[in-house]
Order: C-alpha cells, then structure tokens, then sequence
C-alpha cells in the first residue's frame, strides 16, 4: 500500500517562474502522454527522463536540494544508523545537505565505490572534508583507506520511479547487483532521491530489478 505527504513546491522570482512554466510544458508534452507513461521500452523512457529532468535542474537546484532534505525528515530514521548516499551527478539531485543534517544528527555515512562493472559496488565510509576521487566508472568515491562498511539504510539516485517501488536507473546495473547482495544477508531500507517530476505511472520492471521501499523528492515522500 502506497502513501504520500505533499507540500508544496518553491520556485523563487518571475524569472525562475517563467522557466519552471516552460519546463512544465516542454515536459508535460514530453511524459504525459498517455503512450510515454505506459511505455514499457526502458532505454526510451530512460532518455525522455533524463531530458526532463536535465530541465528540471536547472531550475533552483539550490533550492530543490534543500526542500529534499526537509522532506526527508520525516522519514523518522532510526538513531545511529549507517546510511548510504551518493555524490550527485550531473542533473541528480543533490542530497548533500541532507546528508549534513543525518551526519550532524550522529548517523555513519558511506559512498559507493566501483572499480569496474563486473567487480560492482561496495561502500567506504565518507565524513564532509574527506577526499574523494574518481572510481572505475567516473563516480566520486572515498579513497582505498577508507573502509568499508555495510550500509543499514541506502539513499539512491533514480532516472524514474512509480507508486509501486520500482526504479529505473541508467542501465549499468550497479545498485541492482548491490541489493541482491546486500538481501541475502540481511534486511536493508531503500529509499530514491528524485525530483517529483521524475514519477510516472509505471516503471517498466524485470526479474532482476530491485524494489525500493519509498521514495523523497523536494515535494513529497512517497513510501510503499
């Protein structure tokens, strides 16, 4: 059963206003469309997304980044936890200043490292003022003498996402193989970092995919 909390989004001066107005078209015209939204064609989806969303950031992503982190906390995430993020990417949103607030409330966080596709993703731990450095696949990682720990509740990035749990990522398959892996000892939490308009109607899902247990966004949180 799927439930959300909305508040309502911000948009800052008549400028801003304007764009947000055209990106709302462009997109609307883009992933409304009853076909897009129901498309099960991945790689399509995929891309539509990703020009959205590369839209949607560059409106207030300062702004968006904060509102993602006040959403977030009514999560209500347990005390001490070890928690799992990631450095944003190109129009990801940015959940640095969430990951501020869960590190000042006394949580242990990590970033995921991959040396290659096939080796996959593991998690060293991060602190603000660490160094970081390109990994295998170009992400921004810890250094080799951090270490390593298993995440209790992971925060990922998303190309898409629906009311059911499913996510669609960029295709490589680094967070799916790290799930599985990480399930199979044990019980994890899962929750996506999107912007809102990343949400459609259906994600296209197969065997392999794994579910996420809700999802923030600067406006809402949707959990499953």
């Amino acid at each position: 059963m799927a439930c959300f909390i909305r508040c309502p989004p911000t948009y800052v001066g008549l400028r801003g206003l304007r764009t947000y107005r055209l990106w709302r078209f462009r997109f609307e015209s883009a992933t409304h469309n009853p076909m897009t939204r129901s498309m099960t064609d991945k790689p399509t989806l995929r891309k539509t997304l990703l020009a959205a969303r590369k839209l949607r950031h560059a409106q207030a992503p300062e702004t968006a980044a904060q509102n993602l982190a006040e959403q977030a906390m009514a999560l209500g995430l347990p005390k001490s936890q070890i928690i799992a993020a990631y450095h944003p990417m190109g129009s990801e949103i940015d959940v640095r200043p969430l990951l501020r607030v869960l590190e000042a409330q006394g949580h242990t966080l990590c970033l995921p490292f991959c040396e290659s596709r096939e080796l996959g993703m593991v998690f060293r731990h991060f602190a603000f003022g660490d160094a970081l450095a390109s990994d295998g696949v170009g992400g921004l990682a810890p250094l080799s003498d951090a270490a390593s720990l298993r995440p209790d509740i992971i925060l990922l990035p998303l190309v898409g996402f629906d009311r059911q749990g499913n996510r669609l990522g960029r295709g490589a398959g680094y967070y799916d193989k790290a799930l599985n892996e990480l399930r199979q000892t044990g019980p994890i939490v899962t929750y996506g970092m999107a912007y809102d308009m990343q949400m459609v109607d259906k994600c296209p899902s197969e065997p392999h995919d794994q579910a996420i247990d809700g999802v923030v966004t600067e406006t809402n949180l949707y959990l499953v």
